[in-house]
Parts: structure tokens; sequence; C-alpha cells
């Protein structure tokens, strides 16, 4: 199976939680301009920016995209290359490829002077996961942290270090604790991010 047909039979299983949609609403820049959609899928996020001022442009390996490419290729688009966007949302597609050090630096890039990114990636030691291995458990699934479609996991301690390594600086940060968020208490997730964060949301900039 192709990467591209791959893909386009998953959608179902990459739309994108509430969870993570609130986390990265609450990132946003305060002044709508140019975004960048890398891994839109079907659009469901790049509506939500346009209902809020943004426009927005999106790219992914399905068909439906403004710009449709698979993105570890080495030659983008110079249409798109030559651009430069307020804002780059990229979520849940670092996990997806061989290098995503080439990608975030790709980010870095079309990011106007003082843009910012949100880059979302699972934690592949949320509790449950560290539980499971404890066990002797490691299997992939057919969707969540251990996606089939997963290349490289990643932790909140190596994610940092992706970013940092490639010149970008870590704004803030604002992680998903499912778990936690439905009985009001956040606060103990952000105290130990590592461990109860499912999800790694994170708000960078040059």
């Amino acid at each position: 199976m192709s990467k591209e047909s791959y893909y386009n039979s998953k959608t179902f299983c990459y739309r994108m939680s509430g969870g993570r949609l609130r986390e990265i609403l609450k990132l946003l820049p305060a002044k709508p301009g140019r975004a960048l959609d890398i891994g839109c899928g079907e659009g469901f996020v790049s509506k939500e920016l346009t209902r809020l001022g943004w426009q927005v442009t999106g790219v992914d390996i399905i068909p439906r995209a403004d710009f449709s490419f698979d993105i570890e290729r080495a030659d983008w688009p110079s249409e798109l290359t030559t651009q430069r966007f307020d804002l780059v949302l990229c979520s849940e597609v670092i996990e997806h490829i061989f290098s995503p050090e080439e990608l975030v630096i790709h980010i870095k890039q079309l990011l106007v002077d003082g843009g910012s990114a949100i880059i979302t990636t699972p934690n592949v030691l949320f509790w449950k996961n560290r539980l499971k291995m404890f066990f002797g458990t490691f299997r992939y699934e057919e969707r969540g942290i251990l996606d089939f479609g997963h290349i490289r996991l990643f932790t909140l301690a190596t994610a940092r270090e992706l970013f940092q390594k490639a010149g970008l600086r870590i704004i803030e940060e604002s992680h998903v604790y499912p778990n936690l968020h439905h009985r009001g208490l956040d606060f103990v997730g952000r105290i130990f991010p590592g461990f109860f964060a499912y999800q790694l949301v994170f708000k960078v900039s040059t």
C-alpha cells in the first residue's frame, strides 16, 4: 500500500480531538494573519482558524489539500517555500516521518520574523504506556499513541530537544491531560507533564 493510500484510509482515525483543539486554540497569537496547516487532513482545524479570521493554507499528502505532496521529499513546491507565514500549525505529524528534524527546519524557514509555530505530538511515556511496558506489553495499534503509522516516538524531553536543536525557542507549552481534565485536575498534569500528558503541545518561535 502506498503512503497516500494508507493516510487516505486512516482519515477517520486522525480527526482532531476536542482536547487537542482546545490546547491549540489557547496558544494562537492574538492577531490573526497568514497560517500554514501542515498535515491539514480534511481541514477541520483550518476551518476553525478561518472562522477566527486566519487566512489558511493547507498541506497534506491527501489530494484535498491546497498543496498535496509528501512532506518527506526534499523538493517542496517553490510556490509554497517562497511564502512566509505568521503561524505554522503542525499537529500530530512529526511522529509519522523518518526525519522530523528536517521538517522542523522547514517550519522555521517558513515563518515570518517574529512568527510562531504550534507543534503537537503524542507522548510515548504517557502513564498508561509506562504501565503496559512495566508489565512487558508493547504492541502497535490501529490508533492512539502506538498507531501503526508512527515512526518516531517522542517524550517531553526529546520533543524539547528537537526544537532546540533546530534553533526554535519554546514560548509556551499547553499539553493535553484527558484523564485529569474531566476531573478538574489539569494542575496535577502541569506538575508532572512527562507522566500525565497524552499529547504534547508546544508553541515555538525563532
